[in-house]
């Protein structure tokens, strides 16, 4: 919980979700987060809900560009530099505008400026992880 805090901290970019604020006692955590009217990608590919837009090919091209960008910020442009390791069309949020917002910073690494390379146990989600 407090890696994930202090992870989507650093990263501010119109790309990523954007922490509002969080809290934790002893018996919850919670983390508030801006309100993404349009859900995620996997659920806007997996339900066909009626009088909703659908995902068309020129909005799937705008998502993955987005998607992206707040990747680029992370890996390159971030310091410190982030790792995501959990890239999923479930944690790829979309706002009012269907702009791409990568989210779920849970399993994300920061990366120490003085290392030459990351080496990383395998993480992310069954089924969503390359097979190499």
């Amino acid at each position: 919980f407090q890696t994930e805090v202090e992870t989507i901290s650093l990263a501010v970019h119109r790309n990523l979700l954007r922490l509002c604020g969080f809290c934790s006692t002893e018996n919850e955590r919670l983390l508030v987060y801006p309100f993404m009217p349009n859900g995620s990608v996997a659920s806007r590919l997996k339900d066909d809900i009626h009088g909703s837009p659908v995902l068309d090919w020129p909005r799937r091209r705008k998502i993955a560009l987005g998607t992206g960008r707040g990747l680029l910020y992370l890996h390159e442009q971030c310091d410190p530099k982030i790792i995501h390791r959990d890239v999923k069309a479930a944690n790829i949020l979309l706002d009012e505008d269907f702009e791409a917002v990568v989210g779920d910073f849970g399993l994300a690494k920061r990366l120490d400026h003085r290392d030459s390379h990351v080496t990383t146990a395998v993480r992310g989600t069954v089924g969503h992880i390359a097979p190499d």
